[in-house]
């Protein structure tokens, strides 16, 4: 099966058997959720206080949190691209997912329970099968 993964990725890391290896799942899912959240909610703010959006990019891109994954969704937002990666329906089940593990286990999440509420919230506002960054659009449409 590696063979199959190894194009897709920068490399394979064995997490261990199907119970750990799904904990290791979510909680890379609970990681990334955060980041684009935060990401989406940074955008939002920016915009809504004026900031040059380019501008604001330049300087993340240059901190010490840039990543692959912020070079990937910041432009999406600020160009409000949602052509899907990673759709809010598809990401509102990872959260499901997350919470359930997390009950299981006797982790507390409450970012991702507050994050479920927009991403729910963005499913009825009909972005359900956008890209998650368009989790953003409610907050734009929370004034």
């Amino acid at each position: 099966v590696a063979f199959l993964i190894e194009p897709m990725t920068r490399s394979i890391i064995r997490c261990g058997a199907a119970p750990q290896a799904m904990l290791m799942k979510m909680a890379v899912n609970i990681y990334t959720i955060g980041i684009v959240t935060s990401l989406a909610e940074t955008t939002h703010y920016a915009r809504e206080g004026g900031l040059d959006l380019q501008l604001m990019q330049e300087v993340l891109r240059a901190g010490p949190l840039s990543s692959d994954l912020m070079r990937s969704k910041l432009p999406k937002l600020i160009e409000k691209d949602y052509d899907v990666q990673a759709s809010v329906s598809n990401v509102l089940v990872s959260h499901g997912l997350a919470l359930d593990s997390a009950r299981e286990i006797g982790a507390k999440l409450p970012l991702i329970e507050v994050s479920e509420k927009l991403y729910a919230e963005a499913e009825t506002q009909g972005h359900g099968d956008d890209d998650f960054v368009a989790v953003v659009e409610v907050l734009s449409s929370a004034k």
